[in-house]
This record gives structure tokens, C-alpha cells and sequence, in this order.
């Protein structure tokens, strides 16, 4: 990479060092015989059209991808501290209800207290990279108008290589509205009967696909 243009260098490290996160849905299927008819899960195991008899419907755990978030690192720094207990390791972790709830309340705190504002490109370092072109001139980017209880609540982690106070912008508070949205509909399909557990995983080498 020493022998690359600066940008394409910047272009490669930036994709190479991607952040990629995501909540599973597990449900597990196996029946027990107190439960109520309707409440009991129905699943048929096919190959080729073909039923597999090897495999048993009533043991069988269905994982539903329920959200995924790229380079989102206030979140998954949430995570990394109030569900993995600091281990940030790129493994699944269970999320109780009580902390879906936890986070939703922080999200919604930051939302309420966050307000967009036109970028002041100004105010940036001259030798900022990738340095701003004459259309981000033209067209700043949105960010916070002040960052304290974004900062607070749910701050970005800062690295060697980065501004976090640059980045409470636009994109930072998509992903606050993004998650909000995600743990309401967690909590609805829940209150409609939907019981699986929640996992979490985030890492920056993981790939989902």
C-alpha cells in the first residue's frame, strides 16, 4: 500500500478497517409438552422438495438476521460496555429486553437534544484529510449543531487516526434514528409473541454475508 496514491491509500485503509455489526434473532423451535397449542411453532426440513428425516423440526433453532449497521462505532462502543463487558472480541453476545430498553432510552435522548446544522468547512484543519472539495464547499455536510449530550450519552470512540468530534454529523444520527427504529420493533414483535433471543455481534474484520 506504500506505493498507492495518498487517496486511493485513504480509500483502501477506510475499507479495510470497515466496522460491520449485526443482531440476530435466535428462536428455538423445540416443543414442550405444557405449552399450548397456540403457542407452539410449526417448521418442515426439506432437501431437493423432499422431507428430511434425519433432522428433527423440534429441535431446531431458526437465527434471523433482525439488523445490520456499518461503521455505526457509538453503537457498538455501547455495546462493547454495557453487554460484552468491555470484551470488544467480534463474538455474539445474548441482549436482554432490560437492555434493549436501556439503549432505547439513550437513543432517544440523544434524538431529542440533536439538532442538524450546516458544516462550518472553515473551521477545518488545512492539512484535514481527505480535504474538502469545491462541492462540499458548495454543499457542507449536516452536523450537530452541539455535540454534549451526544457526547455524553452516546460518545464515538476516538482512535490514533481520527477527529470523533468531526464525526457527530449526519450519518452518526442516522444510525441513533436507525437503532431507535430497530428496538421498537423488537419490543412489538415481542409483545406479539415473537420470543427468540437477541444477539449482537460487531467487529472490524467481520463479514455477515
Amino acid at each position: 500500500m506504500a506505493d498507492q496514491p495518498k487517496e486511493v491509500a485513504y480509500k483502501l485503509t477506510k475499507s479495510i478497517m470497515a466496522l460491520n455489526m449485526c443482531a440476530m434473532r435466535k428462536t428455538h423451535v423445540q416443543e414442550r409438552s405444557y405449552e399450548r397449542e397456540e403457542g407452539k411453532y410449526s417448521v418442515e426440513i426439506t432437501r431437493r422438495g423432499k422431507p428430511v428425516s434425519e433432522l428433527k423440526a423440534d429441535r431446531v433453532t431458526v437465527e434471523e438476521r433482525v439488523m445490520e449497521w456499518t461503521g455505526a462505532s457509538h453503537i457498538h462502543a455501547w455495546f462493547v460496555k454495557n453487554v460484552q463487558n468491555g470484551k470488544d472480541d467480534s463474538s455474539f453476545y445474548p441482549v436482554s429486553t432490560g437492555k434493549l430498553e436501556e439503549l432505547l432510552s439513550v437513543c432517544e435522548r440523544v434524538l431529542s437534544a440533536s439538532y442538524l446544522v450546516p458544516e462550518k468547512m472553515f473551521a477545518k484543519r488545512i492539512d484535514a484529510w481527505p480535504r474538502p472539495t469545491q462541492d462540499d464547499l458548495r454543499n457542507p455536510r449536516k452536523v450537530l449543531k452541539s455535540i454534549d449530550t451526544a457526547h455524553k450519552f452516546l460518545p464515538i470512540p476516538r482512535t490514533g487516526y481520527s477527529d470523533a468530534d468531526a464525526d457527530y454529523d449526519e450519518v452518526y444520527l442516522n444510525a441513533v434514528e436507525e437503532t431507535r427504529t430497530w428496538i421498537l420493533r423488537m419490543i412489538a414483535d415481542r409483545g406479539e409473541g415473537m420470543h427468540g433471543e437477541i444477539h449482537y455481534c460487531g467487529g472490524r474484520y467481520v463479514r455477515f454475508d
